[in-house]
């Protein structure tokens, strides 16, 4: 008799990240908490302060850009595109962790107070799939020159 087998998924890391400049700042202090003392994540890439380093800079440019000071949004613009790239390094890191541990994956994501991103069963559109007999067409053009 044949084993069952059990499918694993790897759990994905997604960051979902605000588009809102104060948002911005609210979820990445939330991230900084959560990880902080973290026992999953002892060596970070990149480090929490280089991390809190990007958010002060943004914090400080976003209230210069809100006194409405000349040049200040683009400056404020520059700093949150350095968070990110910040975030989406750590975010790669985290991902790692997650994967070395495919069991607590998910707890591990979580731990870091970002999500997981949930896996979906996809269908080939009715165009692709074999009807009666034909052969599986690689566009719906070639599903249409197959009947004829």
């Amino acid at each position: 008799m044949a084993t069952p087998v059990k499918i694993v998924y790897r759990s994905l890391v997604t960051l979902s990240l605000p588009t809102a400049v104060p948002a911005l700042i609210s979820y990445t202090q939330n991230i900084l908490k959560r990880m902080t003392g973290n026992a999953y994540f002892a060596n970070p890439t990149p480090t929490l302060a280089a991390i809190t380093t990007d958010l002060d800079d943004l914090q400080i440019a976003e209230a210069a850009a809100i006194s409405r000071v000349k040049g200040a949004v683009a400056a404020r613009n520059e700093k949150r595109k350095a968070l990110v790239a910040s975030l989406q390094q750590l975010r790669a890191y985290i991902q790692s962790v997650a994967d070395a541990d495919e069991g607590n994956g998910p707890a591990i994501i979580e731990s870091a107070g970002l999500a997981v991103r949930k896996h979906q069963r996809h269908r080939a559109p009715a165009s692709v799939r074999p009807q009666n007999g034909l052969p599986l067409a690689r566009s719906p053009r070639d599903a249409v020159r197959s009947r004829e």
